[in-house]
């Protein structure tokens, strides 16, 4: 019976990846896949005094460790004095790499339990937004990916 149950889960993913990998998200990105994953399975850790967050999911083939710490220098110093938004947005701001890839960066933030932002690795650029940029219905994933590839730049 566990194995039966197992099959049907795995069969659904299959099922939901091949309907999705035919489906556009729009006119102008040609592939994306779902991302859903728990607003726990991002990690709190503290490195040098700084605290850094962890993310591992599967997308597009391939698994993605992101390592991720806040980002201070994107920013003028002074900009975090003009007011309490513009504070949020600064503190949000995220900077990093795939654990397992050198040279590889990631830039963007986590709200909401959610990271949305851009993944640059040795040989490929991918990003990540919430579906409801894409979805007038809620979706049962909750986050698509695409490669930039997959855009049409017209």
């Amino acid at each position: 019976m566990k194995t039966l149950c197992w099959l049907l889960v795995v069969y659904s993913q299959v099922f939901l990846a091949l309907s999705v990998e035919r489906k556009p998200l729009n006119k102008h990105i040609r592939h994306y896949e779902p991302l859903n994953y728990a607003e726990s399975d991002i990690k709190d850790t503290f490195k040098n005094g700084l605290e850094t967050k962890s993310l591992d999911f599967k997308s597009h083939g391939r698994e993605f460790k992101l390592r991720l710490e806040p980002d201070r220098d994107s920013f003028h110093p002074g900009l975090d004095r003009l007011n309490d938004e513009i504070k949020e947005h600064l503190n949000s701001a995220l900077a990093g790499y795939l654990e397992d890839e050198p040279n590889s960066e990631a830039f963007g933030s986590i709200r909401n339990g959610r990271f949305e932002g851009t993944i640059f690795t040795n040989d490929e650029e991918y990003t990540v937004r919430p579906a409801e940029m894409y979805f007038d219905e809620p979706q049962e994933f909750h986050s698509v990916i695409f490669r930039s590839k997959d855009e049409d730049e017209s």
